[in-house]
C-alpha cells in the first residue's frame, strides 16, 4: 500500500503483519479492566479505540501501562 501520512503506513503495516483489521472498542469505566481487555484482545486486533473521558481512575500510570502494551502487542 502507498500510504503518505506515517500513521496510516503503520496501521497498514499492522494490519499486513497481524492479518487483521479488527479495532476494538474499549467503552470501559475503569483503567484496569481496559488494560485485562488489551490482554485478552491484542493479538486478534490492529486498532483499539479508548474514550479516555468516561475513566474514572484515568492517570499518567494508566497512560504508560497502555503504551507498553501497545509496544508489546504491536
Amino acid at each position: 500500500m502507498n500510504m503518505k501520512h506515517p500513521i496510516a503506513q503503520k496501521l497498514a503495516e499492522i494490519i499486513q503483519t497481524k492479518k487483521t483489521r479488527l479495532c476494538v472498542a474499549a467503552d470501559l469505566p475503569k483503567a484496569q479492566d481496559v488494560l485485562n481487555l488489551i490482554d485478552d484482545v491484542a493479538e486478534h486486533i490492529c486498532m483499539l479505540k479508548t474514550h479516555v473521558d468516561i475513566i474514572e481512575d484515568f492517570s499518567r500510570s494508566f497512560v504508560s501501562a497502555m503504551r507498553e502494551r501497545a509496544r508489546a502487542h504491536n
